[in-house]
């Protein structure tokens, strides 16, 4: 179990991933809003024309990253869906 981004962030890269790379990161406009709660976080994204979401993920231990499990339109939602509340 992670127990911070950064060890989120090292094992993605490890597995040769690029999830949190910068370029990516600022292709999708995309930003680490909270976590990690038992391996999921919270990121948000700006998808063009449409207004910012709010995505749960989960960090598998292999450092990849488990597609989006469900989508908010707010941050405090999507953080609440994470911790499991």
């Amino acid at each position: 179990m992670f127990k911070t981004m950064a060890e989120i962030k090292a094992a993605n890269k490890a597995a040769g991933r690029f999830f949190f790379s910068p370029d990516t990161m600022r292709f999708f406009e995309s930003r680490i809003e909270a976590g990690p709660f038992n391996n999921r976080f919270v990121t948000s994204e700006k998808p063009p024309h449409e207004p910012r979401r709010f995505t749960v993920r989960t960090a598998n231990d292999d450092g990849t990253i488990s597609p989006a499990e469900e989508h908010f339109t707010t941050r405090a939602a999507a953080i609440n869906a994470a911790q499991g509340s």
